[in-house]
């Protein structure tokens, strides 16, 4: 944030989530595989193993970076205190309720409920479900590297936001329509609309929902870069935070109308939290972009 343009930040933030996003092409059809092989136990064994590198190259690789002058005398509680008072001023408002969300759904659907959609609704194996869910993947890798460049490209930072959410949502209703006794299945005389319908959806779902980087690069834009990482950690609570919240409920919605009730859910919460950003967010507040 400190060493980049605000224009460039879109770019640059897009990239690095694709890279980060990467990682899943793992929890795909391998990690299935290898709990047919080894048991569940098995997946959470080599992650940690691999937590545990990954530690280690950054301490070994990430240069630690002193802090600027007048940077280093505020206290933790200070510091929290004005992360939460960023998140919460009125020109952050519409990123954060998005941002609540956003995440939520992308990974209920890709770590949550699509395994469970593809195999207890949809019928297919464990392997089968990865190979379905390995497109999803490879559109959350690149997704947010082509949002970067179209946002650095074309602009309309606010815009490109608003439509990737929207599509990701609709996605979600479709996907339900087409599983079994869903309307768009009963509009075409089918009991349930094949396997490559999903994979489709799926891939059109990740594809737009990979617009999430720019959030971080609107809030960046907002803000002076000695405010800037305060901005960003406000974003990436409400990532978090958004997950932890919904995900319980997610259950909750399962127990009474099943795991199409869930899709639903999401797609229909995904649809109104971009209509708040909408509204919340001005043209003005995306540094003119």
């Amino acid at each position: 944030a400190k060493l980049l343009t605000p224009a460039k930040f879109g770019l640059w933030s897009g990239l690095i989530q694709g890279v980060g996003n990467s990682g899943m092409l793992l929890s795909a059809s391998p990690l299935a595989w290898l709990i047919e092989m080894a048991g569940w136990r098995a997946g959470y064994g080599v992650a940690a193993v691999a937590g545990v590198v990954i530690a280690g190259l950054v301490f070994l690789l990430v240069p630690n970076t002193p802090p600027e002058r007048g940077e280093g005398h505020a206290t933790l509680r200070s510091e929290a205190r004005e992360v939460v008072q960023i998140g919460l001023s009125v020109r952050m408002r519409g990123i954060i309720i998005l941002a609540l969300v956003s995440f939520a759904v992308m990974i209920g659907i890709r770590g949550l409920w699509g395994g469970p959609w593809l195999m207890d609704v949809k019928g297919l194996s464990r392997v089968e479900a990865g190979a379905v869910l390995m497109p999803l993947t490879i559109a959350l890798v690149l997704g947010p590297i082509a949002f970067g460049m179209l946002d650095r490209r074309i602009g309309h930072r606010r815009a490109l936001i608003i439509a990737g959410h929207a599509v990701a949502g609709a996605m979600l209703l479709l996907l339900a329509m087409g599983g079994p006794a869903g309307t768009l299945s009963r509009l075409l005389g089918e009991m349930s609309l094949p396997v490559t319908f999903d994979t489709t959806v799926l891939f059109i779902f990740g594809a737009t929902i990979a617009v999430q980087p720019l959030l971080f690069a609107m809030g960046r834009s907002i803000f002076t870069p000695d405010k800037a990482g305060k901005a960003l950690a406000a974003i990436n609570f409400a990532f978090f935070a958004g997950a932890a919240i919904f995900q319980p409920v997610t259950g909750a919605v399962s127990a009474v109308w099943g795991t199409a009730g869930v899709i639903v859910f999401l797609g229909l919460l995904m649809l109104t939290c971009t209509l708040a950003f909408a509204l919340m967010t001005e043209r003005r507040a995306t540094g003119g972009r």
